[in-house]
Order: C-alpha cells, then structure tokens, then sequence
C-alpha cells in the first residue's frame, strides 16, 4: 500500500462509527458486526454495501435483518486486501446510506512485538506507581 492510501483525512461530518478490530473480525470467522449506536443509522434489512478505501473499492452486504446485525462474507476480502490486523482500527463514514457507500480509515494499531520489548507495556511486566 502506498502512503497516499494509509493517509488519514478529516471526516465530512457524517455518520460514523469505529472498531478496533479483534481476532473474530480478522481471522476465523471474519465477521463484522456493527456497533450497536451505528446499527440505527442502517435499514432492518439485507442491503447492498460498498466500502471505499482509496481508490478501491468492495462489493457486499449488510445483514440488518437478522439478530447479529452485520457485514457479510465479503468483508474477508477487505480484510486480506488491506493487511487487517488485531488491534487496527477503522473508521466507517457513512457517504450514502441510501446507496450503502461507506468510506474506511485503517489507523494501524502499530508494531505491538516492539512495543512489548519495553518494561511496563504487559501484565507480566506492568509499569509500578508508588507513592
């Protein structure tokens, strides 16, 4: 990926919601369900979704029908496509609930191996606050 396509840009002030991703939605299961506050802003019904990273884009569905409300299978091919990881979050603009487009931001959760090397960032190894 370029760098021009991990740039961040504001939002444009509408809806939106973020998920900080977990293992469910990047391995396994790959399944996306949306937060309960975004679940409003979406029909109670099987729609057409796009999502939009760049000048790319994935095809799919959101499964508001149904009592886990959320993206179909089609979301792993996003998932692949951008390298998606534990702990990476992204950010959901709604652009067109009525055409189901949806623009994504991935904040990369960062290099979490050389993050752990330093003291204090584990259980095993927490940072101490004395008085």
């Amino acid at each position: 990926m370029t760098s021009e396509e991990d740039a961040i840009v504001p939002l444009t002030g509408k809806h939106f919601f973020s998920v900080i991703m977990a293992n469910t939605h990047v391995a396994r299961n790959y399944s996306l369900q949306l937060p309960a506050m975004a679940r409003r802003w979406f029909p109670a019904k099987k729609v057409p979704i796009t999502l939009f990273k760049g000048a790319k884009s994935w095809k799919g569905y959101y499964y508001g029908d149904r009592p886990m409300r959320k993206f179909d299978p089609s979301w792993k091919a996003f998932v692949n496509d951008n390298k998606l990881s534990v702990g990476d979050a992204c950010v959901f603009e709604l652009l067109n609930v009525k055409k189901g487009e949806i623009k994504v931001q991935i904040l990369r959760g960062g290099d979490t191996e050389s993050e752990t090397d330093e003291p204090g960032n584990t259980s095993t190894d927490p940072i101490l606050l004395l008085e």
